[in-house]
């Protein structure tokens, strides 16, 4: 049975995602097609005195399974694969199973191509790293390629730690309102909870789902429990940790709570995260890390720790777009810091959670925010140094430039330079061969197909799109230095 497909319903942010293992009949297969029997990855007594103690696959096999996202699924019947960049980070071995998840993240219309970021994950590491350009031959077409076994990308979840706290049931609520799935987090069934689903009640829409989770993370294995739950379900897309135990709490059910739940939900929900391509980890702090506050050593030494944490799981994850984020937060109107409030100003619980959905959802922020009643710094945790006043700076993800950020040509350099070392990159031409006159069936290696890559290439580069009626106006290099010269200063008027 075949079924119509049109490019225009390709979406920015389109997943797919499916499993795959390696075994010695596929590397049986792989060698006799590509001549590779290096015995590294066959030879076991071989690979024992190597670094890697025994077989690994080789990259290329891991990487095949790119052609069948693009003959399959993202287009399918007419792809045209045009190109990849890729980074193989960590060894694959025979019977590890592998989720390749790909993912759309930008689309060319007038050239029918479509760039898909592909993570392959093992668990909670990333061995693979790639993004593949695809044209589509034609507009629409009738599919007769089944590639029904791959999944699409689960619902997500808003999980929070501490949600029948006062900071808890605003963050709680502040998530509802912009329409998320919630996982929350508390000590089980009573007062605080129910009174947590009547406020949260009326805010609900038809088909948002609001869980309750029961675990005391001052138990240790009350947290093992509940991180293997998260691992079964896979559906978490952020995590906000606003649980701690009182301030005169004993320091080892201050390291717990709000060191070492954290610590370990993170590593439980990573892999549900890198899958995504995306989430954050947020650490509700505080400014007592940051200033001496009598009474609070304790807690703001675990603070301090935690925040350690959640700094190095934002460096290592970030280019995967998993990033941790510190809210450091000054005073809260709450009974839990009504002793050392006086007569200090402080944000309302509502104020503070308004802030972290929006540092969490719409800036994917990362690094630390420092967030107080009448100010909000970004920057690095210490705050000593390069803070931003007054606002948050745009933050982009990985490959995407952030909306008002100026184009890189902007930034300095000559745009004619700038494309001729894009073209002879590309073109892999001398460093000193001349471009001028050149272009599509003229210069050494620029046909065609290879000019929708440095098309697609200049666009990421300079952050502007060459449109329909200017794509002819773009097959030679001179040309091509005037249009684009042209798109980058419409782009820095902001036109």
């Amino acid at each position: 049975m075949t079924q119509t497909h049109n490019f225009a319903d390709f979406q920015v942010g389109d997943f797919a995602i499916f499993d795959k293992r390696f075994d010695a009949d596929a590397f049986a297969a792989f060698s006799d097609l590509s001549g590779d029997a290096n015995p590294l990855h066959h030879d076991a007594a071989y690979a024992a005195a190597s670094e890697f103690e025994k077989p690994i696959v080789p990259m290329h096999m891991t990487m095949a399974p790119m052609s069948r996202i693009a003959g399959m699924i993202f287009p399918g019947d007419p792809s045209l694969y045009l190109g990849h960049e890729i980074r193989s980070s960590l060894p694959v071995f025979y019977g590890d199973q592998m989720t390749y998840s790909a993912q759309v993240i930008a689309i060319n219309p007038t050239l029918r191509t479509l760039t898909i970021r592909v993570l392959v994950c093992r668990d909670a590491d990333v061995v693979l790293d790639a993004e593949m350009r695809v044209m589509s031959r034609v507009e629409t077409w009738e599919a007769t390629a089944n590639a029904s076994d791959h999944r699409d990308l689960p619902v997500g979840y808003v999980l929070i730690t501490g949600a029948t706290g006062e900071i808890g049931t605003a963050l709680s609520l502040a998530a509802a309102h912009r329409g998320c799935n919630l996982l929350l987090v508390d000590r089980g069934a009573g007062t605080k909870r129910t009174a947590l689903a009547d406020v949260l009640k009326p805010v609900l829409i038809k088909g948002q789902q609001v869980v309750h989770l029961t675990a005391d993370l001052a138990d240790a294995d009350a947290v093992t429990g509940l991180c293997a739950d998260l691992v079964k379900r896979g559906d978490v897309a952020h995590v906000i940790h606003a649980a701690s135990p009182p301030l005169d709490a004993s320091l080892g059910d201050l390291v717990q709570v709000n060191f070492a739940a954290l610590r370990d939900i993170s590593q439980a929900v990573l892999p549900s995260m890198l899958i995504r391509q995306g989430g954050q980890v947020v650490n509700i702090g505080t400014v007592a890390t940051e200033r001496v506050i009598a009474g609070w050593e304790n807690y703001s030494a675990v603070k301090a720790m935690t925040t350690q944490f959640v700094t190095r799981f934002d460096k290592s994850h970030a280019t995967f777009g998993v990033r941790g984020l510190n809210v450091i937060a000054g005073l809260v109107a709450t009974a839990y810091s009504a002793d050392v409030q006086g007569d200090s100003p402080a944000m309302l619980p509502q104020e503070l959670a308004d802030h972290v959905m929006a540092l969490t959802l719409d800036d994917h922020a990362g690094q630390s925010v420092m967030v107080e009643w009448n100010d909000q710094r970004a920057g690095q945790y210490g705050f000593s140094t390069g803070s931003i006043h007054g606002g948050l700076a745009p933050v982009a993800a990985a490959g995407v430039v952030a909306e008002g950020a100026a184009p890189v040509a902007s930034l300095g350099g000559d745009v004619a330079d700038q494309i001729s070392n894009i073209l002879r990159n590309r073109l892999r031409l001398p460093a000193d061969a001349s471009l001028a006159g050149g272009g599509v069936g003229i210069t050494q290696g620029w046909d065609s197909l290879r000019h929708i890559e440095l098309v697609l290439e200049l666009e990421g580069a300079f952050n502007i799109r060459y449109n329909a009626q200017g794509m002819e106006k773009v097959m030679m290099y001179d040309a091509l230095v005037t249009v684009t010269k042209d798109r980058v200063g419409q782009a820095g008027q902001g036109r």
